[in-house]
C-alpha cells in the first residue's frame, strides 16, 4: 500500500466533504477575527483607561501648577485681606510684596528709585496692569479704574500718589504710596508702606470702600 501523507488525505476528504469543509474554514477565520477584534477592544479598553487616567493626572498637575504659581514664596510677604497697610524691605524678595487671595491676589513688584519715587512693575504672572492715579488723592475718589493709562510694564509713583493695578482675573487694586525709605539716602534700609483696597466685587469702582 502506497504511503499516504497526512496533506493527501485531507485533500481527499475536502474533496469528499466540500461543503463541510467550507464550513469549517468559515468558522476557523470567524473565530480568529473575533479573537482578534477581542484583543483590539480589550487593547482599545485598557488604552482608554490608561490614557483618560493620564490625561486627568496630567490635568490636575497642571491645574494645581497654576494654583501654586501665584502662592506667595513667603508668609512674610504676604496679606491676604482685601484691605489693609503693609510695611516692608523692598530690596528682599525681589522686591515682591502680595495682596489678596485666591481670584483677589495681585503679586506687587517693586524697585528702589529714590526717598520720593519707586517703581512699580507688571512683570508677576498675576498681573495684567499698572496705572498711575493723577486726578485723586484718595482711594475712595476712584470711581473708574479702567480710564487709567496701563500701556507700560513700569510706572514710577510718587510719595502720597496712588497707583491702580488690575490682575489677570480681571479684578483692580489701588494702593497708595505712604511712606519710602532708600537706604542710599540716610535711611537704615530700603522700606515701602503703602496702604490698599482691593475692589472684591468685580468693578472698577472704589467709591463704596471696595465691598463686595
Amino acid at each position: 500500500m502506497d504511503d499516504v501523507t497526512m496533506t493527501d488525505r485531507i485533500i481527499v476528504w475536502i474533496k469528499d466533504y466540500r461543503v463541510a469543509a467550507v464550513i469549517i474554514v468559515f468558522a476557523i477565520i470567524i473565530t480568529g477575527v473575533a479573537k482578534v477584534l477581542t484583543s483590539v477592544d480589550q487593547i482599545w479598553t485598557f488604552g482608554e483607561k490608561r490614557l483618560g487616567w493620564l490625561s486627568k493626572k496630567s490635568f490636575e498637575a497642571t491645574e494645581e501648577y497654576t494654583q501654586q504659581r501665584f502662592t506667595p514664596s513667603s508668609k512674610q510677604y504676604f496679606s491676604p485681606a482685601p484691605t489693609g497697610r503693609v510695611i516692608f524691605d523692598y530690596s528682599n524678595n525681589d522686591g515682591k510684596f502680595s495682596i489678596g487671595s485666591g481670584p483677589y491676589m495681585f503679586e506687587t513688584q517693586w524697585s528702589k528709585a529714590s526717598d520720593q519715587r519707586i517703581h512699580v512693575y507688571n512683570d508677576p504672572p498675576s498681573i495684567h496692569a499698572v496705572a498711575l492715579v493723577k486726578d485723586a488723592q484718595e482711594i475712595s475718589a476712584i470711581d473708574d479704574a479702567q480710564r487709567y493709562d496701563g500701556s507700560s510694564r513700569a510706572r514710577t509713583p510718587s510719595l502720597g500718589q496712588i497707583v491702580v493695578i488690575q490682575n489677570t482675573n480681571g479684578f483692580f487694586a489701588a494702593l497708595k504710596i505712604l511712606a519710602i525709605e532708600d537706604d542710599t539716602r540716610g535711611s537704615p534700609s530700603d522700606k515701602l508702606t503703602f496702604e490698599y483696597v482691593i475692589q472684591t466685587n468685580g468693578t472698577p469702582d472704589f467709591t463704596n470702600g471696595g465691598s463686595s
